[in-house]
């Protein structure tokens, strides 16, 4: 997703840079602008579940520095990432992969419907919007080249537009499905999308991340607090609209409820990282050159309790 350029520190803690040395607090690094992925850490904070373990969590949202350099750096301890960074960047990154939100990858390409796009051959001499990561535009160019399409006919362009409020520069956005293309709706904008699911591509996205060999036994209880808030939004819809509105109140409540509804049987009941997904996507790798990184260390169950 396109970072938003604002840093906003819901808790100051940075020292020199460097997380504070508080072995109840932990640092998140927020990948986007407030949505439905995080409202089960939204409902965990309302709920008291980490103070109830000890844990102090301090926020910070998306910037123009990825979450990835912002855990590499110490600025965070977690931050939301997606399988595809971690995998298919150019040096291997010192990060570990310690829980996915949902149990499979909701995501794929949407477009207006007067653009006429219902299948990846369709992206010939179309204009691909995205948020600029080298992972992003792999993805896209093994896509085209499994579908016949000369990826060079394909304009991948960085841009701050969502699908949302495009000018019309753009043909195609990456989304998740329950979040913008739930917006699309509320707005009245009639859209054709090509999930992954159908491109038989299915890999985890959001995914939290720790710096590796990073073993804070705090994680344990983080993820166990934010399943529980995630459980939670789903049997008390009327409090997640309360409680995301706290950080965003510009969310229509219609947005929120539709997103929910989308989200609660695809979310992770345990946090667990199926091997056989990873090696899925490494092997879908290799088969279009896409030169992924090891699959050591990139992903771990040792915080999964359930």
């Amino acid at each position: 997703m396109q970072k938003f350029k604002t840093l906003l520190l819901l808790s100051l803690l940075l020292i020199s840079g460097c997380i504070a040395k508080n072995l109840n607090q932990i640092t998140i690094a927020l990948d986007y602008s407030p949505n439905i992925n995080y409202i089960g850490i939204y409902m965990a904070i309302h709920q008291g579940y980490y103070q109830q373990d000890n844990i102090n969590i301090n926020l910070i949202n998306a910037s123009s520095i990825s979450t990835e350099q912002l855990v590499i750096t110490n600025q965070a301890n977690l931050g939301v990432s997606y399988s595809e960074n971690l995998l298919f960047s150019d040096t291997k990154l010192p990060l570990t992969s310690i829980y996915s939100l949902y149990t499979q990858n909701l995501s794929g390409f949407i477009s207006r419907t007067d653009k006429n796009i219902t299948s990846i051959k369709d992206f010939a001499n179309k204009t691909y919007c995205g948020w600029g990561s080298k992972a992003e535009k792999k993805i896209i160019t093994a896509f085209a080249k499994e579908n016949g399409v000369d990826s060079n006919s394909i304009n991948i362009v960085n841009t701050d537009h969502n699908f949302i409020n495009d000018n019309g520069s753009c043909d195609i956005f990456w989304s998740y499905e329950y979040w913008s293309n739930k917006q699309a709706k509320f707005n009245g904008i009639d859209y054709n999308y090509i999930p992954l699911s159908s491109l038989n591509l299915n890999y985890y996205t959001p995914i939290i991340i720790s710096k590796e060999n990073d073993t804070n036994p705090l994680y344990s209880l983080f993820i166990k607090d934010t399943i529980k808030g995630f459980n939670d939004a789903i049997n008390d819809p009327q409090l997640v609209i309360n409680v995301m509105h706290q950080y965003d109140q510009q969310i229509p409540d219609q947005v929120i409820i539709d997103s929910l509804e989308a989200i609660k049987n695809y979310i992770n009941p345990t946090g667990y990282l199926d091997p056989i997904i990873w090696e899925q996507l490494y092997n879908w790798a290799i088969t279009y050159n896409l030169k992924p990184q090891s699959l050591e260390g990139v992903f771990t169950n040792e915080y999964i309790t359930n």
